[in-house]
């Protein structure tokens, strides 16, 4: 059984008597979803807002993007491990909206947010300001601890996404594309086009640094193959919550990752996709070593390929783990091609954009530099909580923000509005 994608392209997002999908807007019914997510004891609270495109809003406190996601009801549920039962996903029908996100804001000692800027400058960087999102506001319960308020934050916006997503349901979807992509198929071609795997790094530190795949973070297993329809299927979920915004992926980023989505389309066209390589990245030397080398072996003799992409999320700790995969993917005669971002001067200065190098990597794309400035113009509204310390104390300000602040201005994975250009 293969997995059906079912899109729906959403032109509007309100609040309304009822949750429903008409003429192409998500009418949402504000006091049941808030009582649905009030259900959590976590919570003293909770706020929901809307933010449109081209409003002068900022949104801060941001820590993760979510898309509206819903199952059929005969074919299991999205977020195994979260919301569904842990069982094979990347199967049946799935319903998407496009064009509407779930922004997840959270504020207290230990969290890094992110902004994001509905209007100005600053949304000229990013793609969560070119959809409507829905902004999740929760107030924790005094005492809670970091690691308990983090998973309901999780919770809330999963919950959420699968709440709106029933909306879904009873609209014809605009597009079916059938994702019947089955990796390590030579699809016809006989062998003559180059085999291309995909390892992909996800931050594995602890419990406020780590992902989730199938509801177990991501510093309990080792480097293993997976298959895209897993990942598009909701297998993989963001967990941070204290870091850098342009040291992370958000979910978003992840069931929708560019690199793997690319691949996929060109199999069987100008190259013979492999397969996923999921990894994590370890705190010590040893293990980092460890993971390279094992994650080189699958690419070899488990996937047989001629060449790899390698992606990481982390600063310049995981450059060692995108440089251990990329040596030992070399050295068993299998070609890398690393995207990496860049630490450097606010002008771009400095001779170390990477904190490890090693000359197999030769071939490596820039997803920028995180220090770069960006001036932004003072915004009408603020939401997502009292103020953030990066902000001062006037958060809707006029502001000059590193790059790394603006949410979804550098990405990993190139879920980015940044390009680059060849010289």
């Amino acid at each position: 059984m293969n997995l059906e994608i079912a899109s729906h392209h959403v032109t509007n997002v309100e609040f309304g008597e009822r949750t429903e999908m008409r003429d192409g807007a998500l009418f949402i019914d504000r006091a049941g979803l808030v009582s649905h997510l009030r259900e959590d004891r976590n919570f003293s609270d909770i706020d929901i807002t809307i933010a449109h495109p081209g409003d002068m809003t900022r949104v801060i406190n941001l820590l993760d993007v979510v898309d509206i996601r819903k199952k059929e009801a005969d074919s299991g549920e999205v977020f195994p491990g979260f919301i569904g039962k842990i069982e094979q996903t990347g199967l049946g029908r799935t319903h998407v909206a496009k064009g509407v996100s779930i922004i997840e804001t959270g504020r207290r000692e230990g969290f890094f947010g992110g902004i994001l800027d509905m209007g100005g400058e600053g949304s000229r960087y990013t793609p969560y300001a070119l959809t409507h999102n829905i902004v999740l506001i929760p107030t924790p319960r005094e005492g809670i601890l970091a690691a308990h308020y983090a998973y309901s934050l999780k919770l809330a916006a999963l919950k959420t996404s699968v709440y709106l997503g029933k909306a879904l349901l009873p609209v014809p979807p605009d597009e079916v594309p059938l994702s019947d992509f089955e990796p390590g198929s030579r699809n016809g071609t006989g062998g003559t086009l180059p085999r291309i795997g995909y390892i992909w790094h996800v931050l594995s530190h602890y419990d406020l640094r780590s992902v989730y795949y199938c509801g177990s973070r991501s510093y309990s297993f080792y480097p293993f193959v997976v298959h895209p329809r897993e990942i598009v299927d909701g297998a993989l979920i963001s967990g941070h919550y204290d870091h850098s915004p342009a040291l992370k992926n958000y979910t978003c980023s992840m069931l929708n990752n560019p690199v793997m989505m690319e691949l996929v389309a060109r199999h069987g066209k100008d190259l013979d996709f492999a397969g996923v390589i999921l990894t994590n990245s370890p705190a010590t030397v040893e293990e980092k070593k460890r993971n390279g080398a094992m994650s080189a072996r699958l690419a070899k003799s488990l996937l047989r390929c001629d060449g790899v992409v390698i992606t990481k999320e982390g600063g310049g700790h995981t450059d060692m783990d995108l440089m251990e995969s990329c040596k030992g993917c070399e050295k068993a005669g299998i070609r890398t091609s690393l995207i990496d971002i860049e630490m450097l001067s606010p002008a771009g200065e400095g001779d170390y954009p990477l904190v490890v190098f090693e000359r197999e990597a030769d071939a490596i794309a820039s997803g920028g530099n995180v220090e770069e400035r960006v001036r932004l113009p003072a915004m009408e509204n603020v939401v997502g909580g009292e103020g953030m310390k990066e902000l001062g104390e006037d958060a809707g300000g006029e502001k000059e923000v590193p790059l790394f602040l603006l949410s979804g201005a550098v990405s990993e994975l190139g879920m980015s509005r940044i390009r680059g250009e060849w010289y």
